[in-house]
This record gives structure tokens, C-alpha cells and sequence, in this order.
């Protein structure tokens, strides 16, 4: 175990045996080696924690739970573990999925506030933030996976904090038939309207009135026409 680590990052798993030992690795492989990796498994039914178990690596702190509690929930766990004063998140099942895009957003403070009503300005498995600042606003609202990051952000500003994106594409964010974006996309649509509307209401300019009216109509559609849309809308081709 680091005696003394200057980064947690925190790692919610469920059932990710095909990519968990990726995703571990990737992490390891950080040139910032003074970390810990806390990996939240769910109560997972397949050889998710043995996967973990594997890594002979005493940086890797494995915490397993008697149920499967929601990734929100896993990460307000970790949260809790975490020795050190940073945080950072990764997910289970990224790092080395098949290039499909890339997604680009602000890098200014400015800019990234102003996107707020639009839509979230910052990828969850890239964030790295002050414990104490998540902790203060709450942690992740489990009623809002998968939205929990969006619904953190806007409460983050809301208490003035200040935000950053780096320029360069620093994760690997994987598309599959098993991840939550596939799995659960409308619910996702439904909650981050539902999330827009409780900070933005009345606040809102064209672009995310527009935006908002859009993912309306997009509910009803057919659910392989919903998936195409998120795919051409979130990632651009090429670099």
C-alpha cells in the first residue's frame, strides 16, 4: 500500500471482468506513480475481484461490497476510503476501446460554466478534483446515475468552484453493448433534462432551449435511432 499517496483514484466495477485488468493497468502506467487505485466491486457475479486480486501491485486497494450499490454510490464510498487530498475517476470498462471519435470540450472556466445549461463540460473518467470539495457539495447523488457527474458539476459551480479541462485527449472511452451509455441511453436523456431544468430553468439561452426540446423528441424514438444520435453528436471522427 503507499504509505503516502497524493492522488486516489476511484474505480467502480461491476461485472467488468473483460476489461478490468486493463483499466487497472492503465492507471498503474501513470508517469504520477504516487497513487492509490480504489476499486468499488459491486458484490459482481463474474471474476471481476479476481481480476483485481491479480495485479500484484500494493498500490491497488480492492474494497468489496455486499450488494451492488450503483456507481454513484461506489464511488461516495471510495470517496470515503481515499487517503489522499486529490481524487481522480476512472471507470471500469475504459481505456482501450476501438478509436470511434473524439469528444472535445472547453478548456476555460468561463467557457466551461456557460456550457453548464447546455450540457456536461467535463468527462467523468477524466476529472481530477479536491476530496474536500466533493465532500462539501454532497458527493454523487446515487437517484442520478448516470448522470451523477452533471448534476455534481452544476452544484460545484453553484458553490464557486473553478474548473479547467486540458486541451489533449487523456482517456480511452470505451462503447460497448454492456456500458451504461448503451444500456440505459434514455434514461440518461430523461435525467440530464431533468438536471437542466432544476439549476437552468428559466436561465436557459437558444442553443440549450433547443438542445433541451431535441432530447424531448428524442425519447420517443426508436431506441437504435436514440444510440446512432448520441454516437454522431458526442464524438467527432479523426483527430
Amino acid at each position: 500500500m503507499t504509505t503516502n499517496p497524493s492522488v486516489s483514484v476511484i474505480m467502480p466495477a461491476y461485472n467488468t471482468e473483460r476489461f478490468i485488468a486493463s483499466a487497472v493497468r492503465s492507471v498503474l502506467a501513470q508517469t504520477h506513480g504516487a497513487l492509490e487505485l480504489i476499486v468499488v466491486d459491486g458484490a459482481s457475479t463474474d471474476d471481476t475481484a479476481e481480476r483485481v486480486r491479480a495485479v500484484a501491485d500494493e498500490r491497488v486497494r480492492l474494497v468489496t461490497l455486499a450488494a451492488n450499490i450503483g456507481v454513484s454510490a461506489s464511488r461516495n464510498v471510495a470517496l470515503r476510503e481515499a487517503r489522499a487530498s486529490i481524487v481522480a475517476f476512472m471507470d471500469a470498462d475504459d481505456e482501450a476501446g476501438r478509436p470511434l471519435g473524439y469528444s472535445r470540450y472547453p478548456c476555460g472556466h468561463d467557457a466551461i460554466v456557460r456550457r453548464l445549461p447546455l450540457a456536461s463540460p467535463l468527462a467523468m473518467p477524466t476529472v481530477v478534483a479536491r476530496r474536500e470539495a466533493r465532500v462539501a457539495a454532497g458527493g454523487c447523488d446515487p437517484r442520478l446515475d448516470p448522470v451523477e457527474d452533471y448534476d455534481l458539476s452544476n452544484r460545484l459551480a453553484l458553490r464557486g468552484s473553478r474548473f479547467a479541462n486540458c486541451p489533449q485527449a487523456l482517456v480511452r472511452y470505451r462503447l460497448h453493448g454492456g456500458a451504461t451509455k448503451s444500456r440505459a441511453l434514455r434514461r440518461q436523456l430523461r435525467l440530464t433534462r431533468a438536471v437542466r431544468a432544476r439549476y437552468w430553468a428559466g436561465h436557459m439561452g437558444m442553443a440549450a432551449r433547443a438542445r433541451h426540446a431535441a432530447e424531448a423528441a428524442l425519447l420517443l424514438a426508436p431506441p437504435k435511432l436514440v444510440w446512432r444520435a448520441f454516437v454522431a453528436t458526442a464524438y467527432r471522427r479523426g483527430e
